[in-house]
């Protein structure tokens, strides 16, 4: 058979050149093309963009075209011989997940929300124009130009029986009253002003006397100080003082006292002298209450401020605030509420005949309970620890919490009767081998603890949630 000679030919084209030297041209016989960056798999059928760099790098794909583009078909490998197309892929045969926002996305997103582009560069101009705007205030509050100055010198004060003061307007910071005992009662005032003539006046009727002031009405920024010493004299019994922003202090002791009524707003009520009263009536607020109070009634209510005092040998006491914490020692007789929010009650001692002690979002915690009839505490989202050293037969105590550990400790030498609960936790009763369960759950307890028929027998029941619940016999 002749063989056909192709080289002489003019019919038969010539075969391609190697692969190596023409790209573009299928290779029925050729090897497997190498992955190269412009295509996909090697069956051809699909793309599978690069990711050099991590996914997240790649500005676009046929699969995630960029924002106003339309989706590409994929691109045939020309280099991939026929014969290859069904035989297993070396690439993987899905695509990864497409990226909703690559960088190139977000730039186009950005460039289209204009100056908003970034909620972060406006915060910035935001906090700086806050910044210049609170220091351009401060500039422009007008200066206290304290004009005058004015001092009534000491101004005798005898055989009177009560004392009031009165200040009308709103006096600036560094005003106080303070009440000491002297030997020549008076009392003196000084008043610096921006006003030429301050009103004051004092007046006295039988035996009791009325020092008043008017400072001016309540302005944004007041340019006034007052400042008040007074001397009582040992005939004295009742004492009134109604001013707002000016603190009160009692320095000295003044046995005679028998009625304290102090009215007050954003100043410091303290007493730190040492004297029997029959009553204590303090209101403030934003200010904190401090000192030794002794009488038959102490009533002492504050608003977000602290009230740290040591009350003794009382019939009835009263301390309340808010958003502040309460802390001291209070030895009442009768009834003692105490009760504030958003802060602990932590008291080194306490006593009494009816307690009650209410709080939220704060520890209640007593070290040294002396109990007569009946305590109760609660609280939430805080822990309760009270230590009882002291009850009368029959007492009950009762606390509730949730959120926070319950824990009452009783000397072992008392008859007990008690019911602990909790929820999401264990309960507990240890200390003492004379136990005796009447209910043993993991969550609830119920029992007694007996001693001896001489001993007082107090009752306890304390409830929790999401926090232990334990009774320890000391």
């Amino acid at each position: 058979m002749p063989v056909d000679n192709f080289e002489h030919r003019s019919d038969v084209q010539a075969a391609p050149p190697p692969y190596s030297e023409l790209a573009d041209a299928p290779s029925p016989s050729a090897p497997p093309a190498q992955f190269h960056d412009s295509y996909g798999r090697t069956t051809g059928d699909a793309a599978v963009p690069t990711d050099q760099f991590g996914y997240g790098s790649i500005p676009s794909s046929p699969v995630n075209p960029p924002l106003g583009s339309p989706q590409n078909p994929s691109p045939v490998n020309p280099h991939i011989p026929y014969d290859f197309a069904d035989r297993p892929p070396t690439q993987a045969r899905s695509l990864p997940p497409p990226v909703p926002y690559t960088p190139d996305r977000l730039r186009r997103r950005r460039r289209n929300r204009g100056c908003c582009a970034t909620y972060y560069t406006w915060t910035c101009f935001i906090f700086a124009f806050i910044i210049i705007g609170i220091k351009s205030g401060m500039e422009i509050l007008p200066k206290c130009s304290y004009r005058s100055t004015y001092n009534s010198g000491k101004i005798t004060l005898t055989d009177i029986t009560d004392f009031n003061f009165q200040v009308l307007g709103t006096p600036s910071y560094d005003s106080w009253i303070n009440f000491v005992s002297s030997d020549k009662p008076h009392f003196e005032a000084t008043i610096i002003s921006s006003l030429d003539n301050p009103d004051i006046h004092w007046s006295t009727e039988g035996k009791k006397t009325l020092l008043k002031m008017d400072v001016g009405q309540d302005s944004f920024f007041p340019c006034i100080t007052v400042q008040v010493t007074v001397g009582l004299p040992i005939t004295t019994q009742n004492v009134r003082v109604n001013a707002k922003d000016m603190d009160v202090t009692f320095q000295k002791d003044i046995s005679t006292l028998q009625n304290i009524e102090i009215e007050g707003k954003n100043g410091r009520i303290a007493n730190h002298a040492h004297f029997r009263a029959k009553r204590w009536y303090l209101r403030t607020s934003n200010s904190k209450i401090e000192g030794s109070f002794e009488a038959d009634m102490v009533d002492l209510a504050t608003t977000n401020g602290q009230i740290n005092v040591e009350v003794t040998n009382s019939s009835t006491v009263t301390l309340y605030t808010t958003n502040a914490r309460i802390s001291g020692i209070v030895n009442g007789r009768d009834v003692v509420s105490v009760t504030t929010n958003n802060a602990a009650i932590d008291l080194a001692a306490l006593a009494g005949e009816d307690i009650t002690l209410k709080t939220s979002n704060g520890a209640l915690l007593v070290d040294k309970l002396a109990l007569t009839r009946r305590f109760k505490g609660s609280t939430n989202n805080g822990r309760v620890q009270v230590a009882m050293y002291k009850a009368a037969d029959g007492a009950s105590i009762e606390t509730k919490t949730n959120n926070g550990r319950s824990l009452i400790l009783i000397p072992s030498s008392y008859n007990t009767d008690f019911e602990l609960s909790t929820s999401n936790s264990a309960a507990s009763v240890y200390g003492s081998k004379d136990i005796q369960f009447k209910v043993d759950k993991k969550n609830y307890k119920q029992g007694t603890k007996y001693s001896s028929d001489s001993q007082p027998t107090v009752s306890l029941k304390t409830d929790t949630s999401n926090g232990k619940c334990e009774l320890q016999f000391v």
